[in-house]
């Protein structure tokens, strides 16, 4: 009787896992980078990453990793980062870290290949130290 449940159970567990969406965030548009520091050319850790609507609204917050990485994703419902009705619109995308300065840059994202999501990858971003 045990091993009929556990049975039963098993395939039950099986053909709900089925029914769930399959994993497509490879497919969400997505903007990526490395922020490293103009004179040592490392990675620079916590640097702040800001992306703004064209009315000035935040729409996603986040930090470089430990080697100054980034990959921002689309996090929200649909009127959030990366959502259709704003596909195609500018956007704000602002680097900035004590001590450095800050990095803007003005972007839209459209439609890629069917196979791919739209993105910006915008390779080396280099924070030149401020002089205060």
């Amino acid at each position: 009787m045990k091993l009929w449940f556990l049975l039963c159970l098993v395939c039950w567990c099986s053909a709900c896992a089925s029914l769930l969406p399959p994993d497509l965030s490879w497919l969400l548009p997505k903007v990526q980078g490395e922020v490293l520091d103009s004179v040592s050319g490392k990675g620079l850790e916590k640097a702040h990453i800001a992306i703004y609507a064209k009315d000035g609204t935040l729409l996603l917050s986040q930090y470089t990793d430990k080697n100054g990485d980034f990959t921002c994703k689309s996090q929200r419902g649909p009127r959030g980062f990366f959502s259709d009705p704003d596909m195609g619109t500018e956007q704000l995308l602002i680097i900035s870290l004590s001590g450095y300065q800050s990095f803007k840059k003005n972007y839209r994202l459209s439609a890629g290949p069917e196979s791919e999501p739209p993105q910006l990858n915008l390779g080396v971003v280099l924070l030149k130290q401020s002089s205060l």
